[in-house]
């Protein structure tokens, strides 16, 4: 007890379940598993500014384009999850990096939320089939991804590279919003 540990909120904001996304890099986060339902947890947080709130314009009204992985997933899941409990339109492109399907642990939450809210799309590039993400992939789905503020989220290659090709693609440096998961 007493040790603390940094856990990414997927639940909605207002959602009365509070849920964690949690990747198993230690004991602490194995020990987990062994919790049981009703025990007392200190929960601190939510801390940081990733993305701006979903009930605030420029999300509301203006393009943007997503771009997670791995564990830097969670919160495009918890933004979705939000945009599922009250559905208005947006333009909203998101980007699933994963390995393969089997990595890819929201797809179909995150696709059946999609499918209810006008103007969310969801995307998966698939590592072991495509390589890294690259600008013919990306302007494929999402034509006028350039032109879109972009926010991106996960492990740190994932970061540098999307960033990479963001910048060549002629997003200002300015337009990019990242977040670094990496913990260890």
């Amino acid at each position: 007890g007493g040790e603390e540990h940094p856990y990414s909120i997927s639940s909605a904001p207002g959602e009365p379940l509070l849920r964690i996304a949690i990747k198993d890099l230690g004991d602490a986060s194995g020990a987990l598993l062994a919790v049981r339902e009703g025990s007392r947890a200190l929960v601190e947080g939510p801390y940081g500014t990733f993305l701006p709130p979903l009930d605030l314009p420029p999300l509301d009204a203006a393009p943007a384009l997503w771009i997670g992985g791995g564990i830097g997933l969670t919160p495009f899941v918890s933004a979705v999850r939000a945009l599922g409990r009250a559905p208005r339109p947006v333009d909203i492109d998101l980007v699933y990096c994963a390995n393969d399907p089997s990595r890819a642990y929201f797809m179909a939450e995150l696709e059946e939320i999609a499918a209810r809210v006008p103007g969310l799309r969801v995307h998966a590039h698939r590592f072991a089939e495509a390589g890294p993400l690259t600008e013919p992939w990306l302007a494929a789905r999402v034509p006028d991804f350039a032109t879109r503020p972009a926010f991106v989220c996960g492990p740190p290659g994932l970061i540098a590279h999307a960033r990479n090709l963001l910048v060549q693609a002629g997003v200002p440096r300015g337009q990019i919003t990242s977040e670094e998961f990496n913990l260890l």
